[in-house]
């Protein structure tokens, strides 16, 4: 089954950051395996669920050592 593909907009709910912050995570390699639709700047992200999940787990374990 193909995994879930979520928007910038959907990530950055769940985040409670700013579309812009979801981008620049995107280009920094925060989500590696998150990809454009197009070639243009202003292209729409778009995030595998897997990415949100992994990020959503360091930040938890990240946490827990502090």
């Amino acid at each position: 089954m193909p995994e879930k593909l979520l928007s910038a907009s959907d990530v950055a709910s769940v985040l409670n950051v700013t579309v812009q912050t979801i981008a620049s995570y995107c280009e920094s390699g925060v989500f590696p395996k998150a990809f454009k639709l197009g070639d243009s700047k202003t292209s729409p992200w778009r995030i595998p669920q897997s990415d949100l999940q992994a990020y959503l787990k360091k930040r938890r374990e990240q946490s827990s050592r502090d």
